[in-house]
């Protein structure tokens, strides 16, 4: 029975941990596009800015869908400690 329960907790640690890692990767790669973004609107044109937006767009939504898993897997914790 302990065995189950600390391979749950170990599980959910090792998880979490890997969606952080995601998570945070992911912010840094918004914020290096934003300031690319930011530097081909005032040196280039506005067709590499757009082309970059649409990268930004596809990662932010990807880090919105790693957030749902992060919240998911926070709830599921709750249930795991009960």
């Amino acid at each position: 029975m302990q065995d189950s329960i600390i391979g749950k907790i170990v599980d959910f640690f090792s998880r979490r941990k890997s969606l952080d890692r995601d998570v945070n990767q992911t912010i840094d790669d918004i914020a290096l596009l934003t300031e690319k973004i930011r530097i081909a609107r005032n040196m280039f044109s506005d067709v590499l800015a757009d082309k970059l937006t649409m990268q930004r767009d596809k990662l932010t939504m990807q880090r919105d869908k790693l957030l749902k898993k992060y919240a998911t897997l926070l709830k599921r914790r709750r249930h795991l400690f009960k």
